[in-house]
């Protein structure tokens, strides 16, 4: 909802602009009418004249959207002595009273969702005849994956009682890092758009719009813990690494839009688009132990592809573009 609130008003602030800038050209200018048929002496000077190519340089904001499913959960990643923070490996820990929270939901389940943000791009357009435009586009958002807040909240609080835990033992040394990145990547957008225009030579000119392409994130968060312990002198050490491997993601797309001709072959560009996306990402998880058999209870290393984070959500997008035909 947030999303179609800044989008109307985005829209409402472009439409005062070019209503700005008619009056500015011509005093006399009132309420323009819609490209379905000749202009009319309250027009702009000069009513739009389709060019054979058009390019948009745009900018404008996406919604993002929120947690998929997982699938294809890893049949040993909870069943091994891995980690004292989650499965078998937990419940083998010795862990105080205040002891963390097992993470196994966060482990086996998905945790990265796309963050709404700004976004740029261009588009280069191909007009056919005067009622289609064969587009291609590109876009780039200022934003990327996050790590959901509720786990994100889990991963911080665990970390913060294990280390109180552990240093309410006597005897105990702990050093714990924790060097997570909750937020991370920009958002790369591609593809091909038909335009469907109801109507040419008027000022302002509707149209419809459908389309094709591929989505990919430069980058993702990850969860990156080290803690080192050390009991009668002898150290010990355990990590544990929660990280993606991203993917190009297909999507297809359909909109609605408004090109208000300030001249000729220019002016502005409104439109509004909904996106849904073929989403697959994997997630990693890796951990290591080191430690003396005599002292401490012995893990194995872990490093696996734990899951795919998977679905087929919806994002939409509204931008205000300048273009210009030649």
């Amino acid at each position: 909802m947030r999303f179609f609130k800044r989008v109307a008003l985005v829209l409402v602030l472009a439409l005062g602009l070019v209503g700005v800038s008619f009056a500015g050209v011509n005093p006399e200018w009132k309420p323009f009418k819609l490209g379905l048929g000749p202009s009319t002496p309250f027009a702009p000077p000069v009513p739009g004249t389709p060019s054979k190519i058009e390019i948009t340089v745009f900018g404008g904001f996406n919604s993002g959207f929120g947690l998929q499913t997982a699938q294809n959960v890893a049949s040993d990643l909870l069943t091994g002595m891995s980690s004292p923070w989650y499965g078998a490996g937990y419940t083998g820990f010795y862990w105080a009273a205040t002891g963390p929270a097992k993470l196994d939901a966060d482990i086996v389940g998905p945790m990265l969702k796309l963050d709404a943000g700004a976004m740029a791009g261009i588009k280069l357009g191909f007009n056919l005849t005067e009622m289609l435009q064969l587009e291609a586009y590109f876009g780039y958002g200022f934003s990327g994956y996050s790590i959901d807040d509720t786990v994100w909240g889990d991963f911080t609080t665990a970390g913060t009682k294990t280390v109180s835990s552990l240093q309410a033992i006597a005897g105990r040394t702990v050093s714990f890092t924790d060097n997570s990145i909750q937020k991370a990547g920009k958002t790369i957008l591609g593809g091909l758009n038909l335009n469907i225009m109801f109507g040419s030579g008027g000022s302002v000119v509707p149209y419809a719009s459908i389309g094709a392409g591929m989505m990919s994130v430069s980058d993702a968060p990850s969860i990156a813990w080290l803690l080192q312990q050390t009991a009668l002198g002898y150290p010990a050490t355990f990590t544990l690494d929660v990280t993606y491997a991203t993917k190009m993601a297909f999507l297809f797309n359909a909109g609605f839009g408004l090109k208000f001709y300030l001249g000729p072959n220019y002016g502005i560009k409104l439109e509004g688009r909904g996106n849904l996306v073929m989403s697959s990402i994997d997630k990693l998880v890796n951990t290591s132990f080191s430690g003396s058999s005599s002292v401490w209870i012995q893990y194995t290393n872990y490093s696996n592809t734990a899951l795919t984070e998977k679905g087929t959500p919806f994002f939409g997008t509204g931008i205000i573009g300048f273009f210009f035909g030649f």
